[in-house]
């Protein structure tokens, strides 16, 4: 069995589906913050660091849905928030920490472990270019073609590697999954997980093909290790369209 690999790669994030995310105040969890602000009043601008993250209406109350990356530290986190009329004040939360399981892999491509001078340079330029697509904000709501879920797995298979999994790599300790991965066979259609713009589509070092999907309000998806990227960069795509076909690159 081949691998397709999903991977949730927003630093915030929110929806209008049914539920909100499940608020964890962990390392690579969600908060829920209220600030404040009453749903009747313009919305704030909430951040987190340089982020901003998406605010919806909770309980009359204007309420940010904030993606705690997996590297924070347990301990205090400031999130500003800044109002429609200048006024800004920060929120402390407290992020309670978390053990994720340990996964040990052996890599027969020990490039892949410890690059190449060469190779760690392009692994730079692709980190800076990704990272600029990944943490652009476009308001509003998240786009949804349904209110089933926040989103929907985009290929059916076995869950083979979860979220959060502390790597061992041919014994060397590597940086923590930040996604999910699916095993499926090479070529499976590979769908978007919600409805929204494919803003960005190459093939990269480290997660081979892949399509970026931006969903509106902070939530950005990417879809990695893939065969053959099918949706153009800049078509807007529904929720379950297909978009690509899995594969084993990168």
């Amino acid at each position: 069995m081949r691998r397709a690999a999903f991977c949730l790669a927003a630093v915030v994030c929110g929806n209008v589906f049914a539920q909100l995310p499940r608020e964890l105040r962990v390392p690579g969890g969600v908060a829920h913050v209220a600030t404040g602000v009453a749903a009747t009043e313009s919305a704030p601008k909430v951040l987190l660091g340089a982020q901003q993250a998406w605010v919806t209406p909770v309980r009359g109350v204007w309420t940010a849905i904030v993606g705690i990356p997996l590297s924070t530290s347990p301990g205090a986190l400031e999130i500003q928030i800044e109002t429609s009329t200048g006024a800004a004040r920060s929120e402390i939360i407290q992020v309670k920490p978390k053990t994720y399981p340990t996964q040990k892999l052996t890599l027969k491509n020990q490039a892949m472990v410890d690059p190449p001078p060469d190779v760690q340079a392009r692994i730079a330029r692709e980190r800076t270019h990704l990272s600029a697509v990944l943490t652009a904000f476009r308001g509003g709501a998240p786009t949804a073609a349904n209110a089933r879920a926040l989103l929907e797995v985009p290929a059916k298979g076995r869950l083979s590697s979860r979220y959060g999994l502390a790597r061992v790599l041919n014994g060397k300790p590597r940086a923590p999954h930040s996604g999910l991965d699916v095993a499926v066979p090479t070529g499976t259609e590979v769908s978007a997980a919600a409805a929204g713009r494919i803003v960005d589509a190459g093939e990269y070092y480290y997660c081979g093909k892949s399509m970026i999907v931006e969903h509106g309000g902070g939530l950005v998806s990417l879809h990695c290790h893939l065969s053959a990227l099918i949706a153009p960069v800049g078509s807007q795509v529904r929720g379950g369209e297909r978009i690509a076909l899995s594969g084993n690159t990168g």
